[in-house]
């Protein structure tokens, strides 16, 4: 029994894997309802684990699901920006103020970042939209993570995926607007530099400046024809 049931939880994190994929990867798509059978089938396995898959991504903010109405992926609307970037601000600020002045070594960190730093400019030459968002998210969970704050760093994964959700909806990272080589880099030298309040006001404009570039994207972006299908206002399908 206990085999059995740690076979089907493995099987439901493989499954959430998946799908978390093809969500991000705009293969399933703002909107679109998500079917247990039909998810089943494709992923070659049983309703249960794709059950299990799915109410963890609702825990994520990447699915929507409601009882009596199915599931379906995530639309995220203006006021969800507003609120993401607004507990990104004060988590990634938090940890990052941690992590420069609490912290003996930054050097580790620093290298780290320089790397995201280089994925992002290789995505950007090649303008791979997925890649530049996941590397952006890739550095500023780095810098969280470094803080040693795990309750930060859970309540972060939550609202990083929501923003590479975000990203794929747009088809938009806020890099592709503000590169890396500005604001990226300069909060990377504030905090090899060790100087936490330039590397947390850089931050914290760096944040304030991809939200009003995200809304601006937002309210101006056509409705997709599977995203037509729901209910901004309430993120539920129409009809």
């Amino acid at each position: 029994m206990a085999t059995a049931t740690v076979r089907h939880r493995d099987l439901g994190k493989a499954a959430a894997l998946a799908i978390r994929a093809r969500i991000l990867s705009g293969d399933l798509q703002p909107g679109q309802r998500l079917v247990e059978s039909q998810l089943a089938t494709e992923l070659g396995t049983s309703r249960g684990p794709v059950r299990d898959a799915l109410t963890h991504l609702a825990g994520r903010g990447l699915v929507t699901m409601q009882p009596r109405r199915g599931c379906w992926v995530t639309t995220i609307t203006v006021r969800d920006v507003s609120e993401i970037y607004a507990l990104r601000r004060h988590l990634e600020c938090v940890a990052l103020r941690h992590v420069v002045d609490g912290q003996e070594q930054v050097g580790p960190l620093v290298a780290a970042l320089r790397g995201r730093l280089d994925d992002m400019e290789q995505a950007q030459r090649c303008e791979r939209h997925l890649d530049i968002g996941l590397a952006d998210m890739a550095l500023h969970r780095s810098i969280v993570e470094a803080s040693g704050y795990s309750r930060v760093l859970e309540a972060w994964d939550r609202v990083g995926d929501e923003t590479l959700l975000l990203m794929t909806q747009l088809s938009l990272a806020d890099s592709t607007r503000h590169g890396p080589s500005g604001d990226h880099a300069g909060i990377v030298d504030a905090i090899e530099q060790r100087d936490s309040d330039l590397a947390v006001g850089l931050l914290e404009r760096h944040l304030l400046r991809a939200e009003g570039v995200i809304n601006e994207s937002l309210r101006s972006a056509p409705p997709s024809p599977i995203g037509a299908l729901t209910d901004a206002s309430t993120n539920q399908p129409r009809g």
